[in-house]
């Protein structure tokens, strides 16, 4: 026999006190679980997991003691909070001569710090002073003077300067053509000691510091830098002297060498 109950029937009445009591009964487990997570997290970022060992590795000329002050990690600071992109940079800018640091968090609570060192690559000449640069274009230190043997550049435009950072070329061009010239050089074998780049259309640098080359603009430089090379064959290996490429072009190949002293270039 089948039984039907009316809209004043106990049955539906019964059947929305049990949906509100489950719907409770989620509700509580949700915010149970989320305070639960609450509390982990927050223990998490002040009891747990905090710094009670820094290890320092890599080469570098600076003490452990030094890096460790540059990092401003301490004892008790909590491993989740660091912010390892600020601490690298920090130390990176604060001791110059760390080319990268890399920091290591090792759970539960020790630090690693890896240091890469920076070395001494070139030297950039401005009016005021004398820059030392890695080969990435770090700043490294200022100097009295270029240190012997060392690359030196003149002329590079910079909106500025600052020791522990790395050189910002004003003129993007400026930048890719002392890039090529360095890169097509250095392919060929030839030994540039020094660079003038304050004039896109003047160009010039020495070889082995007796051969002074007046490239001209950035015009053709893959071409110009080959009808040097090839030149180079024929000059007195312990011969002083200028070469002009200025007029140089794939239809006239045109360069004039003259035996001179090429001290009074350079200045």
């Amino acid at each position: 026999m089948k039984v039907e109950y009316s809209e004043s029937g106990n049955a539906p009445q019964k059947k929305k006190r049990k949906r509100r009591l489950k719907f409770k009964g989620f509700v509580i487990a949700v915010l149970t679980l989320l305070t639960v997570i609450a509390v982990a997290v927050a223990l998490m970022l002040t009891v747990f997991f905090n710094v009670s060992a820094i290890k320092v590795t890599g080469s570098s000329i600076y003490t452990e003691n030094e890096i460790l002050i540059a990092s401003g990690i301490m004892d008790g600071d909590n491993i989740f909070r660091m912010q390892k992109d600020d601490i690298e940079a920090r130390i990176e800018q604060a001791l110059p001569y760390v080319k990268k640091a890399e920091i290591l968090k090792s759970l539960p609570e020790s630090v690693g710090i890896k240091v890469t060192p920076a070395e001494e690559s070139m030297a950039l000449q401005t009016e005021d002073c004398i820059y030392i640069l890695d080969k990435d274009y770090k700043v490294l230190r200022i100097a009295n003077e270029v240190p012997e043997g060392m690359l030196r550049l003149k002329g590079i435009k910079s909106s500025g300067i600052t020791v522990g950072t790395n050189l910002i070329f004003s003129d993007k061009q400026q930048s890719r053509a002392l890039a090529d010239l360095m890169a097509i050089g250095s392919e060929k074998g030839l030994n540039i000691g020094y660079v003038d780049i304050s004039s896109l259309v003047d160009i010039r640098f020495t070889v082995d510091n007796r051969l002074f080359v007046k490239l001209g603009s950035y015009n053709y430089i893959d071409g110009k830098i080959n009808h040097l090379d090839a030149m180079l064959k024929s000059v007195d290996e312990n011969a002083n002297a200028s070469i002009s490429l200025e007029d140089w072009a794939p239809d006239n190949k045109k360069a004039v060498l003259k035996y001179e002293n090429i001290n009074d270039l350079m200045k």
